[in-house]
């Protein structure tokens, strides 16, 4: 299965610098710090950005989370609507940070309707 999430609200921040994406994604070689990866996790978990919010939207994060093989189906299944949104807020703004808001070979795009959406699947 996929999924388009409509994120226009929180790219437009992204675009307009209120949300500096390294906020929520950053490396120990940009930040200097060794913990930045707990760091970026819980501000993402406390940031209170709900990208997702039905059932059907957040196993379909699940579902995409679990692609990348990084997660056991039991750690998964014990993630809450928080901690989904924290994931998907940090995937984001990586893929912001790489490739910008505009660029076809990102999963994160503007539509025709002039809309940012984030694609989940495969």
């Amino acid at each position: 299965m996929s999924m388009e999430l409509e994120i226009t609200d929180f790219v437009e921040q992204l675009e307009s610098g209120l949300v500096d994406p390294s906020f929520y994604c950053d490396s120990i070689a940009h930040s200097g710090l060794s913990n930045i990866g707990q760091v970026t996790w819980n501000r993402a978990l406390h940031a209170g950005h709900d990208l997702v919010t039905t059932e059907e939207q957040i196993q379909e994060a699940k579902d995409h989370f679990a692609e990348y093989g990084a997660w056991d189906d039991d750690e998964i299944e014990s993630w809450s609507q928080k901690d989904v949104n924290a994931l998907l807020v940090q995937d984001i703004c990586a893929d912001y940070k790489e490739y910008g808001a505009d660029d076809d070979s990102s999963r994160l795009y503007r539509d025709a309707d002039g809309k940012f959406y984030y694609y989940l699947g495969s």
